[in-house]
């Protein structure tokens, strides 16, 4: 008699169980920003439900204003990274969520202007 078992496939785990997104939604919508931020790394399926909560409110500060209350613009690389989270934040995944877009100036001190930028 043969008594060798053919081996067992790993369980599957669903993440969102039973409950409708809907409701993990509710729930996620209750946690504080840092948990919901832990929540977006246990699985795909969480983030792609709770990043756009991290986005309820927005900031940019698309230039500086040096000691002559002069606008500045930032150097290419800090601009470049503030036009890839402005186009990402207006993507039909994140921006449903945005409720409040502040836009403002930075003032600084001792800056010096970089012609070649």
């Amino acid at each position: 008699m043969d008594m060798t078992l053919a081996p067992m496939a790993p369980p599957t785990f669903s993440p969102r169980g039973h409950l409708l997104p809907e409701i993990w939604l509710g729930v996620f919508n209750q946690l504080p920003r840092q948990n919901i931020r832990d929540v977006t790394l246990t699985c795909h399926s969480f983030r792609h439900l709770a990043q756009p909560l991290l986005f309820r409110s927005l900031s940019f500060c698309p230039f500086l204003v040096d000691g002559q209350n002069n606008r500045v613009l930032p150097k290419r690389e800090i601009l470049e990274r503030t036009m890839a989270k402005l186009q990402f934040c207006s993507s039909d995944r994140i921006s449903h969520a945005i409720h409040t877009c502040k836009v403002f100036s930075r003032p600084t001190v001792g800056i010096s202007v970089d012609s070649t930028d």
